[in-house]
């Protein structure tokens, strides 16, 4: 099935975001290169797992994100990046899950990162270990919530540059994910409406 690719991302972006890419198109020479992981899981209901970062000061403390990080040089390519954080960040061994896709790759201006999404499925409800340093909460999504049109909003916060914006997000029980985040799922949930299979 193709990616819908950067119209499905576009949708959830800020406006000074939409800037940014224009003036700046993709640096990916110049940017550090990451991999995020969307770890789909469960039989009946199929749940998403979300991190909620802590407060340490960096352009993105604070925020719910996927799970992920920079690449090392111990990781052979970006996927592995991202299995390996996603083991670091919330417990979740290589083998309790298989890896479906990449989804569209995504430059974050802010902090200069390209990032590549993958997305995994894990048949059991895993067991997560939550790395207490970079991690202060783990938020377990319904899939459903993804896909309720109801979860989509416009709401007004302070962007990386300490300014007030509107944006547009997704609010699962009361939390608000916006920014890069939200414009990976987007493009997630495009896919999932046009008959993406995960289990």
């Amino acid at each position: 099935m193709p990616l819908p690719g950067e119209s499905s991302q576009l949708m959830m972006a800020p406006a000074e975001r939409l800037v940014e890419l224009k003036q700046l198109s993709k640096q990916t020479d110049m940017a550090r290169k990451a991999g995020v992981m969307i770890l789909l899981y469960g039989k009946d209901i199929v749940r998403l797992a979300l991190i909620r970062r802590t407060l340490d000061g960096s352009v993105h403390s604070g925020q719910i994100a996927l799970p992920g990080g920079e690449k090392e040089t111990i990781d052979k390519d970006l996927q592995a990046t991202a299995q390996r954080e996603l083991y670091e960040e919330i417990g979740i061994e290589e083998e309790e899950y298989t890896v479906i896709r990449p989804l569209t790759d995504i430059y974050i201006p802010p902090s200069n990162f390209y990032v590549q999404p993958y997305v995994a499925y894990c048949q059991a409800t895993p067991q997560f270990i939550k790395q207490e340093r970079e991690v202060a909460e783990i938020l377990e999504v319904p899939v459903d919530q993804l896909l309720n049109d109801s979860c989509l909003i416009n709401t007004k916060l302070t962007s990386a540059y300490n300014t007030i914006i509107e944006v547009p997000a997704f609010k699962f029980y009361g939390n608000i994910v916006w920014g890069a985040t939200a414009m990976i799922l987007y493009e997630l949930r495009d896919l999932l409406k046009e008959g993406l299979k995960i289990i």
